[in-house]
């Protein structure tokens, strides 16, 4: 329980989110030394190979095409002054999309396994975008005072 305790109190902490950014780009380039990693310990590269290689390239370019969002909805829930719990929930909980969508893009073989990709992607996706929509009517609300 006591290790419960001081994740809320994390939580609580002012600028905990700022953390998730570094950490999200770490977590992009992952995927990337994970295929050169496997591109440099097989001399003859099968088929199966090449296409972990590949998605493990596509996952790390989705990282990348994804940190803008991320930066943005960390940025506008601190700017507008969301609730620090609210804004550092959210980079916790959208770097665990990321590494839940990381490892289903690379052992992504059935359609359940897409899916469980698909479902990180976007419960990180609109989390964010609702992030941002608050900073914003908070900012507004802010305004009519």
């Amino acid at each position: 329980m006591a290790s419960l305790d001081l994740f809320w109190q994390t939580l609580d902490t002012p600028g905990v989110a700022l953390y998730a950014l570094p950490i999200a780009h770490f977590l992009g380039f992952v995927p990337h030394v994970q295929k050169l990693m496997i591109l440099r310990s097989a001399k003859d590269v099968p088929t199966l190979v090449m296409a972990e290689a590949a998605r493990l390239e596509a996952a790390h370019a989705n990282a990348s095409e994804n940190f803008p969002l991320l930066l943005g909805a960390v940025g506008a829930g601190l700017y507008a002054g969301l609730d620090t719990r609210v804004v550092n929930g959210f980079a916790v909980a959208y770097l665990v999309c990321r590494v839940v969508f990381n490892i289903a893009y690379a052992n992504q073989t059935t359609h359940a396994v897409a899916g469980i990709r698909t479902v990180a992607y976007w419960t990180g996706t609109v989390w964010a975008m609702y992030i941002m929509v608050l900073a914003g009517n908070t900012l507004a609300r802010k305004a009519a005072l």
